[in-house]
């Protein structure tokens, strides 16, 4: 039965829960991680073999018969592919040697195999011509890989307080060969997919695509067809099986199409709160498809299924999910457009995937509690990604754990989102989203190349510095500004601000636009301008009185950022002043300084950092008007930039120093 809330009834009750809530992309990191946790087992050695690049795979049916009691699968797989080179004899696919090849088949013929190494290696019937198409059917059957080193991507276990049983799978990244032969590789997406599952009566079972059919075998087993027409990556074929019950909702797209959205939960989990969670995931997917295009898989379904992982994994047309939570079914959902259609080239390029998905956490929060909800929600991600160490472009890609690395590939791909919205604008920025989405990447794979490409296209700026220092680079910027106001002869005042940044390895700085709001008495005015230099002037105008000014106060870059007033407002305009003079600069250790001071009085130079603080005061007497020459030896500073303040009554001028 469909069940429907009013909109505002439904955000209402969300808005209470949503931040007592779990974020997606913990789950979804934590989940994938523990699914893997010893990096350096000999089956991800054994994953990372160079798949056969001879061929390109159209097609993948999985007929298996699943035993709970004794954990077993058996039966056949058949993959139908292109021959992309010249005279082809032989075929090599994965399939860990724990499942045992029985027979390998082609029509009617019979194929000579040899299985080693985690490889079928398979001698075809002829030889083949470019282009030609066959197909190739391996029978085999066995116990998925499993020891206490690691969970295995094919898993039997148990659920609620009867300990029903469950089987379900989670093959990402490396473990799709773990439970049926295939290419395993993300370039390589096959046109479309059948999954046919005989087990025990008592199973309910769920995959890809739409369900075609439930047989009663009349033994005590059941087989469940699944069809899926739609491109899908090997990682992305799914099995999960229980003793579901089922939930169904029904989502209309923007043109009228009504799908299916259908929810496997377990029997003692089908309550009216997750119900009411599950309902949420209509919503989500008219407001995801306003934002990213129209949802991907339209003409079969999307749904989910309740398995024991710790997380979710976006498993095509069917998340397979641990619970419920706003957060993690945004996640999830999000990843149907960023990672099902289109789908990262290289497990480098997983932020494409991951940071896309966490990014929608944050439009959901949007969402639920609008801009307020939005802020507080990348401020939590922005804050993580300061902790991230390394590249977001995966550097060790055989080790989960650097793969799915929660700080860097998840929070920090998603600030970089962020970043992007707030450097080409809202409306842009989704522009892109939904350009991407409909681009000739769509239903294949992708790298960050790919996608800056997109944005340079809508935005018709180069964005080379953009991605090369947030993906390819580390770390992130820290900005210090010093600002100082003058009254212009022709009326209004001239803000001068300096900003510098601390120096970083890779980059040596970072290029962004940099938004200032430079508050005044009559209202804020808001300037854009590039940064592209580790120390850089900007001057801007008013035409009232400033009092404030704020650099990045939307919170749009990743960073941290300290600015202090330098000089108080002058009755003369700054040109007019006659300059300080120093002398050398850069300086060693001792500097001679020309100076006017204009009324006799207390005077004071102090030398500052650019981070504001006076870290030595050089003079503080009492001088006549006049013109004077001093020199100052440098107590024991650290190299760098930094300021030197002359105040004399109500005149104050600064120049840059650089000691050396």
């Amino acid at each position: 039965m469909t069940k429907r809330f009013s909109l505002f009834t439904l955000l209402f009750l969300i808005s209470n829960l949503v931040y007592a809530q779990k974020e997606g992309g913990d789950l979804c990191s934590v989940g994938k991680i523990k699914a893997f946790t010893n990096a350096k087992r000999a089956r991800l050695v054994a994953s990372t073999s160079v798949s056969d690049e001879r061929i390109d795979v159209n097609y993948y049916k999985l007929n298996l018969t699943v035993n709970y009691d004794r954990q077993t699968i058996k039966g056949s797989t058949l993959i139908g592919f292109k021959n992309v080179v010249e005279n082809l004899s032989a075929v090599k696919f994965e399939l860990k040697s724990e499942m045992k090849v029985d027979s390998v088949r082609t029509g009617r013929f019979i194929l000579p195999f040899q299985q080693a190494n985690n490889d079928v290696n398979i001698t075809l019937d002829k030889i083949y011509k470019k282009d030609d198409k066959l197909q190739v059917e391996i029978f085999y059957g066995g116990t998925p890989p499993n020891s206490s080193a690691f969970t295995p991507s094919f898993k039997f276990s148990k659920h609620g307080q009867n300990g029903s049983p469950l089987i379900s799978t989670l093959s990402e990244p490396f473990g799709a060969s773990d439970w049926f032969p295939c290419k395993n590789s993300l370039m390589d997406k096959a046109d479309s997919s059948d999954v046919i599952v005989t087990a025990a009566s008592n199973f309910v079972t769920v995959s890809n695509g739409k369900l075609q059919s439930v047989k009663e075998n009349g033994n005590g087993t059941n087989t469940y067809t699944w069809k899926s027409r739609y491109p899908i990556a090997h990682y992305l074929i799914s099995l999960a099986m229980t003793n579901y019950e089922r939930y169904d909702n029904v989502f209309t797209a923007a043109d009228g199409t009504k799908m299916p959205v259908t929810h496997y939960i377990y029997p003692e989990t089908n309550t009216a709160s997750t119900k009411l969670n599950l309902d949420q995931t209509v919503i989500m997917l008219g407001y995801f498809s306003d934002k990213f295009g129209p949802y991907p898989f339209l003409k079969e379904k999307y749904g989910h299924a309740q398995f024991d992982w710790g997380g979710g994994m976006e498993h095509q047309t069917c998340s397979s999910m641990v619970n419920f939570s706003g957060y993690l079914v945004a996640h999830e959902l999000a990843h149907q457009w960023f990672g099902d259609k289109i789908t990262c080239q290289s497990w480098e390029n997983i932020w494409l995937n991951e940071g896309f998905a966490t990014y929608a956490e944050a439009l959901y929060a949007e969402l639920v509690n609008g801009k307020a909800g939005y802020e507080s929600n990348i401020t939590v991600k922005l804050e993580r990604a300061k902790l991230a160490r390394g590249t977001i472009y995966v550097q060790k890609s055989t080790d989960e754990n650097e793969i799915f690395n929660n700080n860097r590939t998840y929070s920090k791909g998603a600030t970089v989102l962020h970043m992007l919205r707030g450097a080409v604008g809202e409306e842009t920025f989704f522009k892109i989203i939904k350009t991407y989405m409909a681009s000739k990447f769509a239903y294949k794979t992708a790298t960050t190349e790919d996608f800056q490409s997109i944005v340079e296209e809508v935005s018709g700026k180069k964005f080379d510095y953009f991605f090369k220092q947030w993906i390819y680079g580390e770390n992130y910027p820290k900005y210090s500004y010093t600002w100082q106001i003058a009254k212009k002869s022709a009326g209004g005042y001239s803000v001068t601000v300096d900003v510098a940044q601390q120096s970083n390895t890779n980059p040596l700085f970072f290029t962004m636009p940099i938004t200032f709001k430079i508050k005044t008495e009559s209202g804020d005015v808001v300037q854009q301008v590039l940064n592209d230099k580790s120390s850089q002037r900007f001057i801007f105008e008013t035409t009232s009185l400033p009092n404030d000014v704020i650099l990045d106060p939307d919170n749009f870059i990743l960073k941290e950022a300290g600015g202090t007033s330098l000089l108080a407002l002058s009755n003369e305009p700054t040109a007019s002043r006659k300059a300080i003079k120093i002398s050398p600069n850069p300086v060693l250790d001792s500097f001679s300084m020309t100076f006017v001071v204009d009324k006799t009085g207390e005077t004071k130079i102090d030398l500052i950092a650019m981070n504001g603080l006076v870290v030595a005061q050089l003079l503080n007497e009492n001088l006549k008007a006049g013109s004077y020459q001093r020199i100052f030896k440098l107590p024991g500073l650290s190299t760098g930039k930094y300021v030197l303040r002359l105040q004399a009554n109500t005149q104050q001028q600064t120049e840059a120093l650089v000691i050396e």
